[in-house]
């Protein structure tokens, strides 16, 4: 099953909507009928809206603005009208209910085609609209991920966020402290990627990189730490050495730089490290709390174990806890 672009499955049919631009939820205040408002890529101000917006009912044709009286006729005439200070206030706080925060939008799925809330949908960074979600919604993630899940590659799935995080359970113990004044010194003050000058004491503006990445179990040392500014740690992310550092000269020089093994540094296929403890990352990611869904953490761990192939690394008591024996 093929994906598009955007990351989709194209064994799903996709609807033509504007799944990408914030949407605006509001109660109609005269027939009490849900209304969505189209603000497009960009998010609706509460001061520009209470100034200039006319959003009219689908349903009763009302026309919500904040030069409109207000249609509640169980209010005495000097509460309704549009010029005072109670329906003043009154628009001011309508307004605001729908726009206060990006968690008061909604978005349309581009999948099921419902405007749904914004926690229906989950963060996506390289999304194209203001809201920084993902194209589907969350049920409709789940019956795409059905399909794609068994499909996707082996080092697709070592990307995942979550996989990454689970990952540190077998490196943190292995994790050195890094002295940044030697760092410094080491790659004189450089950013190793693109030669920029970087200042130790801004620590917004530069990062320290794992140069074997941690995706793969490597974990930090002073042998695989880089010095980067951040857009080049941003741009290198998980990748691995010799795709990121294309010019042999380069990874030489990092391998004298850093004490890092060339022969792995210049590897076109990404190597995991196998020097692990298996056991005590299970262990780790296993002691959870009362009210955990502990079913859930077995799903996952498993999943771990046999992306990297560790079945095998596993303690008897550990294949057998996990399902791993007949």
């Amino acid at each position: 099953m093929a994906r598009d672009s955007y990351g989709r499955v194209s064994g799903f049919k996709f609807l033509d909507v504007p799944y990408e631009n914030a949407i605006i939820h509001y109660n109609c205040i005269n027939c009490k009928i849900d209304n969505y408002v189209d603000s497009g890529k960009e998010l609706l101000s509460i001061e520009e809206a209470n100034k200039t917006a006319e959003w009219k009912c689908h349903s009763c044709g009302f026309i919500h603005s904040s030069k409109s009286p207000l249609p509640f006729k169980h209010w005495a005439t000097t509460l309704t009208t549009a010029e005072s200070l109670p329906a003043i206030r009154f628009w001011n706080a309508f307004f605001k209910n729908s726009l206060e925060s990006i968690e008061s939008y909604y978005k349309i799925c581009g999948a099921c085609g419902r405007t749904l809330p914004f926690r229906d949908f989950a963060k996506k960074s390289s999304s194209k609209g203001p809201l920084i979600r993902q194209f589907e919604c969350r049920a409709c993630k789940a019956a795409a991920n059905a399909e794609l899940n068994p499909l996707r590659t082996r080092n697709e799935m070592l990307k995942s966020g979550h996989n990454r995080r689970v990952a540190e359970l077998f490196t943190s113990e292995f994790d050195e402290a890094i002295d940044i004044d030697d760092l410094f010194q080491r790659f004189e003050s450089k950013c190793f990627g693109c030669d920029i000058r970087l200042n130790k004491e801004d620590r917004q503006s530069y990062q320290i990189d794992h140069i074997l990445p941690n995706s793969l179990l490597w974990p930090l040392s002073k042998q695989n730490a880089c010095l980067l500014c951040k857009d080049c740690n941003q741009k290198k992310k998980h990748n691995w050495p010799n795709k990121f550092f294309k010019s042999n000269d380069k990874l030489v020089k990092l391998s004298k730089i850093t004490g890092a093994n060339l022969e792995l540094l210049t590897s076109k296929i990404p190597q995991t490290n196998t020097n692990i403890d298996v056991n005590s990352g299970v262990a780790k990611y296993l002691t959870v709390r009362e009210q955990s869904n502990l079913s859930k953490r077995v799903q996952e761990i498993k999943k771990i174990i046999d992306g990297f192939n560790f079945v095998d690394k596993l303690s008897e008591d550990n294949k057998n806890m996990l399902g791993y024996t007949n």
